[in-house]
């Protein structure tokens, strides 16, 4: 499961005008992919490589309908509606931020190695946003969407190397064309800054404020704002600002994916020592995260090949180690096409 996205998708996404819940489709689907390092045998199979990038992020589905992709996400967010899903998901296909891939049997989120990338300012796509707890809440999914852009586009400024160095970012409405103005799509500076200031000093934060109380007063370039929001303590604790730990990882997959869970351990528990101690809860949380969608015999094949591996020996990167069993999974199945 990722815990960070590029900043430049995170844009993207906020700057779109498709969708309303555009931005909590996109955050799960993120959510929901594995990294993994290419397989340049896999991919010269389909005679599509390209060598320019070494990692890759995928959701592996059982096939490569959208409809798949769309029931695994309801699965992991039972809030959403099914059709909003579709609709969604069909609009990220069409920005190229998703696109199935036949070479890894899953949908990968283009370019997201982007998220490793340096930033060369504050506000450079460059970079990685960290997915916080919020945007899996049933709270920030039915959150007004002004006030869920603004929350969205405050988290990847708290994401920036800036922020992280001065504790602060600044709010620039005095520039002509500034970002706020573009995502939330109003050039009424005096609206934006309202709403700002009612998100970290009121309580009521899912206040309505009418755009027209200030729709009578003209704008001018000396009357434009620039404030500095420092410290963020209301704006923290709204935000929850703690991106998704192990543990939490490890609790989600358990509540969600019992059924595979209790299979999986169940085989652990018939292990002999000292293999039963070699698979440890980060072992069972690989296996888990990375069959969660698979049908049985892939499964049984993935476990017994890492139970297997475990008996003669510790496996030091789970997860590596799975995507490579699966990834020649992939191969095999493609020579009996």
């Amino acid at each position: 499961m990722a815990n960070k996205v590029s900043i430049s998708h995170a844009l993207s996404v906020l700057h779109s005008k498709k969708h309303h819940k555009l931005i909590d489709v996109f955050n799960t689907v993120c959510r929901m992919s594995t990294q993994i390092r290419r397989d340049w045998y896999v991919e010269a199979l389909t005679g599509d490589i390209d060598a320019s990038k070494e990692y890759i992020f995928i959701v592996r589905t059982a096939n490569p309908s959208i409809c798949c992709l769309s029931k695994m996400i309801l699965e992991e967010a039972g809030y959403m509606h099914r059709s909003t899903v579709s609709q969604c998901l069909n609009e990220l296909a069409d920005m190229g931020i998703v696109s199935y891939n036949p070479s890894y049997l899953g949908w990968e989120i283009i370019g997201m190695e982007d998220a490793f990338n340096k930033a060369d300012s504050e506000t450079s796509p460059g970079g990685y946003m960290e997915l916080r707890k919020l945007f899996f809440s049933r709270e920030f999914y039915e959150m007004n969407v002004t006030l869920k852009k603004i929350v969205y586009y405050c988290s990847i400024l708290m994401s920036t190397k800036g922020f992280k160095s001065k504790n602060s970012f600044i709010i620039n409405l005095k520039k002509e064309n500034p970002e706020w103005t573009s995502f939330l799509n109003t050039d009424n500076i005096y609206y934006i800054k309202s709403l700002i200031t009612r998100l970290i000093d009121d309580s009521n934060l899912l206040r309505k404020l009418e755009q027209k109380q200030y729709a009578h007063r003209s704008i001018k370039n000396k009357n434009r704002f620039l404030f500095i929001l420092k410290p963020l303590e209301k704006l923290k604790l709204f935000i929850k600002d703690s991106p998704l730990s192990a543990q939490d990882k490890l609790n989600s997959l358990i509540s969600k994916h019992k059924e595979l869970y209790s299979y999986i351990a169940g085989l652990r528990d018939k292990l002999e020592q000292p293999a039963r101690s070699r698979a440890t809860d980060s072992v069972i949380c690989a296996l888990v995260e990375a069959l969660r969608y698979l049908n049985r015999s892939t499964v049984e094949l993935v476990v017994d090949s890492v139970f297997t591996r475990i008996h003669n020996g510790y496996v030091s990167h789970p997860s590596a180690y799975i995507a490579k069993i699966l990834q020649k999974h992939a191969a095999y199945k493609k020579l009996l096409l």
